[in-house]
Parts: C-alpha cells; sequence; structure tokens
C-alpha cells in the first residue's frame, strides 16, 4: 500500500525509512542527538497530529452529510446499486457526489416552487369562485325576497279567482271562467319554473368539492349559509308546487263542470233539431196529402195518379215517389200502363226546369234546363269542368288544388259528387180541396227510388254540356229501372231497383248474358254487388283500411317489375274487432286478410271468420280436438289450408323452404302466382306469419324485394302510421329468419263467374 505524504515529500511521522533503519542509524548517533531528534520528531508529529485533525474535520463532517445522503438513497432508491457503491468513501469522491445531491436537491426545489405558484394560482381561483358565489348568493336572496312576494300575490290571486270561478259559474259563463283558470296554471307554471332555475343555481354551490386552506374557514361558512338557503328555497318550491296543483285539480273541476253544461247544451240542441225534423215531416205530409188531394179531383176520379214532389227542395239520391195507384180488379196491362205512366212523369220532372244540381262541399247551384244557370256569376255554359275544382272544400277545410298535391300518387280520376234537387214553383192552389169517397177498391203502392249516376268527361269539357249528359243519364237510369219493375213484377209485389257502378277490364272475348254484352272474361265474377266500383271520397261502414299498398312507392331496383296482388282486401291485425289476441294472432289476421279478398271480389258472400269460427272448422275437419276451440293455440299455413277449404271452398297450394335464405330464390314462382292467381300469400315461419301482397323481382339479377302486410300492428286504423312505420311495405330477403323454415300457402282462385 502507498504511503501517504505532505505537499513537501516529508512522510506523516518524519521518517524517511523504515524503522529498523532507523534504529540502527541512531545506534551510531550520540545521545545529544538522539535526544534532538526525539523533540524534533515529537513536534512535527504534533505539527502533523494537528494538521491531520484540521484536514479530517470538514472530511468527517463531509462523511457525516454522506451518510445521511446514503441512507437516504437507500430508502428511496434501493435498486440503485450503483448509486450505492458510489456513497463508498473508497470507490468515489465525497466531493462528487455531493454535488450531485445538490443538483438533485435544486431540481426539487425547482418542482416544490412549481407547485407552490399552482397552489397560489388555485388558491386566486378559489377566492375568486368564492366572491362570485358570495355575489350570486346575494343574487338569490333578493330572488327569494322577489318570490316572497309573487307568493303573496300568488295567494291574492288566487282568492280572487275562486272568487270569480264562482260568480261566473252563477253566471253560466263557462268561457270566460276556462279562460282565467288557464292564464292562472300558466302563470303558477311559470313561477314554478323560476323556482326550479333558482334551485338548479343554488345546487351549483354544492359542487364545490375542492380542499379549502385553513385561512377561508369564513368561505366556508358562507356555503354552510347557502346550502341552508338552498333547503329554504326547497321547501318554498313544495309548497308553491302544492299550490300549483291545489289550482289545477280547481281548473279540471271547473271544466269538468263546463263539460256537463256543453253535454247537456248538446241534448237541447239536438232535441231541439229533432223537433225541427218532426215538423218538418209533418209539414211534408200535409203537403203531400193536400197535393194527392188536388190531384184526385183533377183526375176525375181516375184509378191511376202520380205523386209529385212537394214541399223545399230535397236530394234526389233518394228520390221517393208513387209509382202507381190502381184498382185490384184492373188487367195487368192496365196496371203496367199505370207504372208506366208514374215513371213518365219522374223523366218529366228530371227534364223540367225545376231540376237543380248542387255540387257537393261548394256553394255550387246549376239550373241545366233554364239555359244554364249558375249561383256563381264567373260559372257560364262554356266555363270547363275544370273551373268547379277551385270552389270545392275538402274535409279538413282546404282547397282542391291543396289536395292534389298530396294525392299527387294517385292517378285515377278526380271525382265530382253532384246532388239532384227539385225547387217548387208553382204556387199552391186558393181553392179549399174536396174530399171525395170512392167506392171501388184501390191498392196503393209507394216504392223509393235511388237514382245514382256517372258521367266521365274531360276537364276541358263545357259545363253545359255536362249537365245535358247528366239530365240525359238519369232519364235512361229511369227507364232502365222501369223496365226491371216491370219484368221482375209478380201481382201487387215489386222489387226496388238499385243502381251499382262497376269498373271492367278490357274484353277478352265472349261469354253468356252480362259478361257476353259487355264482352267479359269467364273464368271470375265481375258484376256482382261486391264488385261494384267504390268511389274514392265515400268511406267503408265496416271500419276496415282497404289497399293500404297502392299508397306505397315502387322499391328502387334496376330492371324490376311488380306482380302485385289482383283486387280488394280488407286490413286485419291485432286488436281488433275487441278481440285481444296480441301474440298468438298473427295467422288468424293473415287468413282474415284472405278471406276478405275473396268477399271482396264476388266469390263469396260468407263474412269475414272470426277467431272461434276458424278453430271450430278446424275442428270440424278433425285438425284439432274440441278443446281447441276458445284456446290461444297458434296456427300455421297447413291449418289456414284447411279452413280455406273447409269455409270458402278454395284449394292453396303449399310451398315449403327450408331456410329463410332460399326465399330470395322463389322470385319466379311468386311473380307466377300474382300474375295467374292474384290472392294474398299467407307465410308463416318461427313463431311469426305475415302476408305476402307482392314481389318487385328482377329475372335478369334476380334481385327481389317482398311487399308485406304485418297483422302484428296494435294500432288504430291510421293509414299515414302504417305506411311510415312499414307495417306495410316494402321488405328486402334479409326480412326473413335466415335460418328457419317457411310454409306459404297460396290460395287459388275459383273458375267461376
Amino acid at each position: 500500500m502507498e504511503k501517504c505524504r505532505f505537499s513537501d515529500g516529508s512522510l506523516p511521522c518524519g521518517l524517511n525509512s523504515d524503522p529498523d533503519m532507523q534504529a540502527s542509524e541512531g545506534g551510531g548517533r550520540d545521545h545529544s542527538n538522539v535526544m534532538d531528534s526525539k523533540s524534533k520528531a515529537t513536534t512535527d508529529l504534533k505539527d502533523t497530529v494537528r494538521k491531520l485533525s484540521n484536514t479530517m474535520a470538514p472530511l468527517e463532517e463531509d462523511n457525516l452529510i454522506l451518510n445521511k445522503n446514503e441512507n437516504k438513497a437507500r430508502k428511496h432508491e434501493a435498486s440503485c446499486h450503483d448509486y450505492s457503491l458510489a456513497a463508498k468513501p473508497t470507490r468515489q469522491c465525497p466531493f462528487e457526489i455531493y454535488l450531485q445531491k445538490c443538483t438533485q436537491l435544486e431540481k426539487e426545489n425547482l418542482e416544490v416552487k412549481k407547485k407552490l405558484k399552482k397552489t397560489e394560482k388555485y388558491s386566486k381561483e378559489c377566492t375568486t369562485e368564492l366572491q362570485r358565489f358570495v355575489k350570486r348568493f346575494k343574487e338569490f336572496k333578493n330572488i327569494n325576497k322577489d318570490l316572497d312576494s309573487k307568493n303573496k300575490h300568488l295567494l291574492i290571486k288566487n282568492q280572487q279567482m275562486r272568487q270569480r270561478i264562482t260568480e261566473v259559474l252563477k253566471q253560466n259563463r263557462p268561457q270566460s271562467t276556462d279562460l282565467r283558470v288557464t292564464k292562472c296554471c300558466e302563470h303558477h307554471c311559470q313561477e314554478k319554473q323560476q323556482l326550479r332555475e333558482t334551485v338548479v343555481l343554488q345546487e351549483g354551490l354544492e359542487n364545490l368539492t375542492e380542499p379549502v386552506e385553513p385561512q377561508r374557514l369564513k368561505e366556508r361558512k358562507i356555503v354552510t349559509q347557502l346550502q341552508q338557503e338552498n333547503l329554504n328555497l326547497r321547501e318554498r318550491l313544495d309548497h308553491n308546487c302544492q299550490v300549483i296543483k291545489d289550482a289545477e285539480s280547481r281548473a279540471e273541476r271547473v271544466q269538468q263542470e263546463l263539460d256537463e253544461l256543453e253535454c247537456c247544451l248538446l241534448t237541447v240542441q239536438t232535441e231541439r233539431n229533432l223537433l225541427r225534423q218532426e215538423v218538418k215531416r209533418l209539414h211534408k205530409e200535409y203537403i203531400s196529402l193536400t197535393n194527392s188531394i188536388s190531384l184526385q179531383l183533377k183526375g176525375n176520379n181516375k184509378a191511376a195518379g202520380l205523386r209529385g214532389f212537394s214541399g223545399k227542395p230535397h236530394e234526389s239520391s233518394a228520390l221517393q215517389s208513387t209509382m202507381a195507384k190502381f184498382t185490384s180488379s184492373g188487367s195487368c196491362s192496365q196496371s203496367q200502363s199505370i207504372i208506366s205512366k208514374g215513371f213518365q212523369g219522374l223523366r218529366s220532372k228530371v227534364s223540367s226546369k225545376s231540376i237543380v244540381f248542387t255540387v257537393c262541399n261548394s256553394p255550387i247551384l246549376i239550373w241545366p234546363n233554364t239555359g244554364f244557370r249558375s249561383s256563381m256569376e264567373s260559372l257560364t255554359e262554356a266555363s270547363a269542368c275544370a273551373d268547379i275544382l277551385q270552389y270545392i272544400e275538402s274535409d279538413d277545410g282546404g282547397s282542391k288544388k291543396t289536395i292534389k298535391k298530396k294525392d299527387k300518387k294517385r292517378s285515377g280520376p278526380t271525382v265530382v259528387n253532384m246532388k239532384l234537387l227539385f225547387e217548387v214553383t208553382d204556387p199552391a192552389w186558393n181553392e179549399a180541396p174536396s174530399l171525395i169517397r170512392m167506392s171501388t177498391q184501390q191498392h196503393f203502392v209507394k216504392m223509393p227510388l235511388h237514382l245514382d249516376c256517372v258521367v266521365c268527361v274531360t276537364t276541358d269539357e263545357s259545363l253545359a254540356s255536362v249537365c245535358t249528359e247528366l239530365v240525359e243519364t238519369l232519364r235512361k237510369q229511369l227507364t232502365d229501372m222501369e223496365e226491371v219493375v216491370l219484368r221482375y213484377r209478380k201481382g201487387s209485389s215489386f222489387l226496388v231497383p238499385q243502381p251499382f257502378h262497376f269498373r271492367l277490364p278490357e274484353p277478352a272475348g265472349l261469354t253468356t248474358d252480362l259478361h257476353r254484352k259487355f264482352e267479359l272474361p269467364s273464368d271470375r265474377p265481375y258484376l256482382r254487388r261486391s264488385n261494384a266500383f267504390h268511389f274514392p271520397d265515400a268511406a267503408y261502414k265496416d271500419g276496415y283500411l282497404r289497399n293500404p299498398h297502392v299508397h306505397l312507392n315502387p322499391p328502387n331496383i334496376e330492371d324490376a317489375k311488380l306482380y302485385l296482388v289482383q283486387g280488394v282486401y280488407s286490413y286485419h291485425h291485432y286488436m281488433q274487432d275487441r278481440v285481444d289476441d296480441d301474440g298468438w294472432g298473427c295467422a288468424y289476421r293473415s287468413l282474415q286478410t284472405i278471406c276478405s279478398w275473396f268477399q271482396q271480389q264476388g266469390y263469396v258472400e260468407t263474412a269475414v271468420p272470426t277467431h272461434t269460427q276458424i278453430q271450430q272448422a278446424l275442428v270440424d275437419v278433425g285438425d284439432k280436438e274440441p278443446r281447441f276451440v276458445g284456446s290461444r293455440q297458434w296456427i300455421g299455413s297447413i291449418e289456414v289450408q284447411a279452413v280455406l277449404n273447409q269455409l270458402l271452398g278454395v284449394t292453396s297450394k303449399i310451398l315449403f323452404v327450408s331456410q329463410g335464405s332460399q326465399l330470395a330464390t322463389k322470385g319466379r314462382e311468386l311473380a307466377n302466382h300474382f300474375q295467374t292467381e292474384g290472392t294474398p300469400i299467407m307465410i308463416g315461419g318461427g313463431v311469426l306469419a305475415h302476408t305476402i301482397l307482392g314481389v318487385a323481382w328482377s329475372e335478369n339479377t334476380g334481385q327481389i324485394r317482398f311487399l308485406i302486410l304485418d297483422p302484428h300492428y296494435t294500432g288504430g286504423e291510421d293509414l299515414q302510421t302504417i305506411t311510415d312505420k312499414g307495417w306495410c311495405g316494402w321488405k328486402g330477403p334479409e326480412f326473413w329468419d335466415q335460418n328457419a323454415f317457411y310454409n306459404l300457402c297460396l290460395p287459388q282462385r275459383p273458375k267461376t263467374i
């Protein structure tokens, strides 16, 4: 180990060689020299010790500091092996360790300063926020005072409102009371909203969750006070809400009383209208009796006579006239002549100047047999038919022009309804009637005739020519009715003729009777009552929707053709007919839709079967047990086929599909069905049943869309909702369960007329 030396090169102990060498040298000197050298060595040793002690003092202090730092480093950085070795005084200089530690402490000092700045900044923000809250608290106190004053005003107004309601009920003024109650309720609602906004602002004080410095004790007290004020405001809000509820309940009671008064008023008005109708009926009977007596007097006691129209003008949709009055002993030819004479009188009445046409939902009156006179100065005999449309109002108050925007998808004709009236132009007779008693027996016949004619014209045709054509059509219809009455008369009993209108297809060969006359096909009915044309503005009496699919736009598929159901059907779905079949009756409703199609095409005259009748039919054919009737069990396509055969005598085909993904490949079969048969298809698979009304299929690409009528709809008969929400709409192949099997029931159209 190398010896330690001073800066002058001397050894610490003042020796220049080994101790043995010193001893040998000392032996050769004298005693004084030895003593001098010893004293000098002692002095040098003392100096050396002093220097070493002076030098070791700072080193010991540094060593203590380094030991402390080493202990700290071992505690915080035990995993750092190099740093622990550097702390040893024998491996690294203590000054370097000290410098490193100072650098680290300076870094920590900077971080502490940054944190201190952030804390000071946050303290300033807290101070600013607290000042803002204090300001808001003062505002809330002012608002609270205002609310107290308003609450007092509300109590006063409430008392005044009670007094006014009592006075109005005594004076029978329901409308003004209702308005005051409504205004007061609105005022209460506004006050309630203001209180809610105040509470929301007060609750913002509770969101202050950041720690507060000890010197912010005053601010904490303010927050506590704000919370207490918040509780008070909530209590007042609850009280005001209760006051509002009481006012609303009183308003509801007043409204109920007003409704009862309105019902009483409607009852009184209804009774008054009934009395007026009774007076009119008695007046008509009196006039009819007077005219009958006058005709008897003028007819010189003849056996036949015609009862004419009298009284105020009335509608001709149910014209009532005395057809004939003849003696029972008369011959058949005499009776026929009397009947013909009665019809001739009606035709003369239609051709007279007293006939008047009135356009429904408009103020237009037209006298066609007086040189075309109209109640509207702008309408002349040269005016076009389209000029009438501007005067026609719809049911909701709009004009016909606004209706056209809604019905742009309709390609059918525009229907203008007109009624036939007669006006009495001849004055009554001045002489008093005389009564004559006739000894011969007579049979009096009175037959109501319902005239209903249709004339198809273009919009640019003149009104004069159209009215003339209408008069001729009415005369022709009376002639046809006369022929029917005379042909099917049996003694004194007559069949009342009733007109129907039909939209017939293009001629397709000769058949028998009427089909031969109109050149209609012989494989389906066209001229039964159920085939009669239904005018667009006429409502169906049963309340079911017809053909909702006609209001849909076709799907956008390239090169696709539409194959749709032919004819009219009614939409049957859940919860109809007061039957709660939600969850189990979808196949029943689909079957009812199919049955309605056969009924409305004229193949059957029976009503659409109910759920019980469908279940009983399945029991009758042996498909189900008797306990099945009245149950909520499901049925499928096979059961639908059996019921159609049992109740309607209609055969069906069954198309089986093992997976729903295969339905996309059945476009050709479905298109052929709708093209040839045209009947709705019932499809059942999994736990659901639907009705297929058509397909849009491209033969080139194979793309297909299904027109689905969903029986799972539970709402009312709202066409807009049904079409917009997809209860009747076009669906893609993904609509079906791709892994479930499906059975399709394809009803076949009977070949009969």
